[in-house]
């Protein structure tokens, strides 16, 4: 995957770091709303770094005005629903 250094969501700038996040859960992933960060460890490859990218990506959606404020298992379950679309139908990492 090509790892780009920052993207705009809902028309703000976030940065992505491609480093595994310290955490005592051992989270793959961290959305750090407070520096507009997100964190991905570099280390997964194919649909979990998808899943993953896309899981962090609704935790900073759903900080935007107006937009529902999900919990984690809503979060997971939506991830996991459009990983696995994107991935039946064809999308992969280069």
């Amino acid at each position: 995957m090509r790892q780009i250094k920052s993207t705009r969501i809902g028309g703000r700038r976030w940065k992505i770091l491609w480093e595994k996040p310290e955490s005592e859960d051992k989270a793959v992933g961290l959305c750090h709303f407070d520096i507009k960060t997100i964190q991905i460890d570099p280390d997964q490859h194919g649909r979990a770094q998808m899943d993953t990218l896309i899981h962090e990506a609704l935790h900073a959606i759903s900080d935007l005005p107006g937009m529902p404020n999900l919990n984690e298992s809503q979060v997971e379950c939506a991830a996991e629903s459009l990983s696995g679309l994107l991935w039946r139908v064809g999308y992969r990492v280069k």
